[in-house]
């Protein structure tokens, strides 16, 4: 059986706000902000079969769609001072802070996200981040729980389970969706792998969180097989693209695993023609395709990742 190939929009569109957007120099041009409707329509509209987004609590317990906790990150300047977390806001506050570079968006509700795209003729799949994992530590736990608060969302709306791809930072976040919500499909999120030289960061891990057994795992062969261990439903791994070796590929094989893969590294703004990225997207598509494990590239450049892959456009 042929492994599929699935493009998906990193927060819709791809990234516009923050550190990672100026590091990368992303060209904001006409793309929507990250993570708003305007930008997941636009994904689909361009040939994404899916869009990545980002789930967090707010201070009343709604589900805001937003990157950071950290407001300031996404909110047009001079409306917040200094660090403005998430908690502190309801979901009707947050979503009435001007956001973007330009301040012409809205931070929408994940419900908000979920009746738009169910009205779609074309509906896509969605890889729901839970960010209830903060910095290098677990954020306090709350009741409801985000877990709570998302499946709460997903009846409420009666979006279809079935679309939904649940994915986290932390094993511990996704033992209690596992555990809640037996049937959605699961990931685990990974950090860099430890000691590899890349653009010049010293071969460290992102977050540098010491020999931790619950969240930002490092990438290799030890944790795949723990996370599995810890996880028995587990479905598939996320990690960064040019970490992905073959041996990789072959264990998720194995194990019966797809791979969700994300981009990172400093890569220039049109880093689907560069050879390091173009390396990496051929490698990792082929020993996919060699193995049959299913691959979903989440990219901010969705219409290249397609043309260098030959995709055609998607049914």
């Amino acid at each position: 059986m042929t492994a599929i190939i699935e493009v998906f929009g990193h927060r819709g569109r791809g990234v516009t706000d923050g550190a990672h957007a100026a590091s990368i120099g992303a060209d904001r041009g006409d793309k929507p902000a990250e993570n708003t409707l305007g930008a997941f329509r636009q994904a689909v509209s361009i040939g994404a079969q899916g869009v990545e987004l980002d789930a967090i609590q707010a201070r009343d317990n709604g589900i805001v769609v937003v990157h950071s906790a950290n407001l300031a990150a996404h909110i047009a300047e001079g409306i917040l001072q200094g660090r403005a977390h998430a908690a502190d806001y309801t979901a009707a506050e947050i979503g009435q802070m001007p956001m973007g570079h330009r301040g012409l968006y809205r931070i929408p509700t994940l419900a908000d996200v979920f009746n738009d795209l169910k009205s779609r003729p074309k509906q896509p799949r969605i890889n729901l981040e839970y960010k209830d994992t903060q910095g290098t530590d677990r954020a306090p736990s709350r009741d409801p729980s985000l877990v709570d608060c998302v499946l709460g969302t997903i009846a409420d709306t009666d979006f279809p389970l079935k679309r939904i791809h649940g994915s986290s930072f932390s094993l511990t976040t996704m033992k209690e969706v596992a555990a809640k919500s037996p049937q959605q499909s699961i990931g685990l999120l990974f950090d860099l792998p430890q000691g590899e030289p890349f653009h010049g960061d010293g071969g460290l891990p992102m977050f540098q969180n010491g020999d931790n057994k619950d969240h930002y795992l490092l990438f290799n062969q030890n944790n795949i097989v723990m996370a599995k261990q810890q996880l028995p439903t587990l479905t598939a791994l996320h990690p960064e693209i040019q970490s992905v070796g073959e041996d990789h590929v072959r264990m998720a094989a194995d194990l019966g695993l797809s791979l969700y893969t994300w981009e990172w590294r400093g890569l220039p703004p049109n880093h689907p023609t560069d050879p390091r990225f173009g390396k990496a997207l051929d490698n990792v598509a082929g020993w996919t395709q060699k193995h049959g494990v299913d691959l979903h590239v989440i990219t901010d450049f969705i219409p290249e990742v397609r043309q260098h892959l030959g995709l055609g456009q998607p049914a």
